[in-house]
């Protein structure tokens, strides 16, 4: 084998820098995250007569609130083939009863007085259930955040 000199360090650097710039930017490519940005979901809020979830979807609820603020915030939730009028009479009793408490009662997804008629007597999957209950409990406790 021929003896060859090396390259001048100036040949070197000309030589070695678009190959050391491709190693590095494919090390670090491999640090970036992968992360898409979306748009914000829809605000779950609590009005009069309905709640919007978690997934933008609305519901009805009754409720039975004193003219005060409450101290004791009850909510039910009514059984598979029931509806949030199944609570009335515990909403009228503890009205009349105990009077700085307050009764709140949603319809369930695919149950109920579901707006979507077709979903009633079947849902996706009970998660949403949960999903709906914890959003609606949450709105209720903001709204009577000293009970």
């Amino acid at each position: 084998m021929a003896w060859r000199p090396l390259p001048s360090p100036r040949a070197l650097k000309v030589l070695l820098t678009p190959v050391l710039l491709c190693l590095g930017a494919g090390a670090l490519s491999s640090c970036a995250t992968k992360s898409a940005v979306t748009a914000p979901g829809p605000q779950p809020t609590l009005s009069a007569t309905t709640f919007t979830s978690y997934d933008g979807d609305h519901f009805p609820y009754q409720n039975w609130v004193p003219d005060r603020e409450p101290t004791i915030v009850v909510i039910g939730f009514h059984g598979i083939a029931g509806a949030s009028t199944d609570l009335r009479n515990l909403g009228e009793y503890l009205l009349e009863h105990l009077p700085g408490a307050a009764v709140y009662a949603p319809d369930l997804r695919g149950q109920g007085n579901d707006p979507d008629v077709s979903r009633r007597g079947d849902i996706g999957h009970p998660r949403e259930w949960f999903n709906d209950a914890y959003t609606f409990t949450r709105l209720v406790r903001a709204r009577h955040a000293g009970a």
